[in-house]
């Protein structure tokens, strides 16, 4: 956690969990209201992705108990969605 508390970062440069590297969560409500930035980095560059329609996140903010939910529409649906291939996820 940053000093400020408006970033979380996990690094792991050996990849022992699926070939994740690193990991970056920050706060970018400055830019919009509620705006959250998730950042997944792999192995040599490269993880392996399941399809679009088939991925689940949840990222706990807050104490215990507190917890906040979306839920994305699939990619060619309305916002917010998915859009990715097997390299890379934008969700908006």
């Amino acid at each position: 956690m940053s000093p400020r508390g408006d970033r979380w970062a996990y690094t792991d440069r050996a990849g022992m969990h699926k070939g994740i590297v690193y990991v970056l969560v920050r706060d970018r409500s400055l830019v919009e209201d509620g705006r959250v930035r998730v950042l997944v980095k792999g192995k040599n560059g490269a993880i392996s992705l399941p399809r679009v329609d088939g991925v689940r996140i949840g990222v706990l903010f807050g104490a215990p108990g507190e917890c906040a939910a979306v839920v994305w529409n699939p990619p060619g649906g309305e916002p917010p969605r998915c859009e990715g291939n097997g390299t890379r996820y934008v969700c908006k």
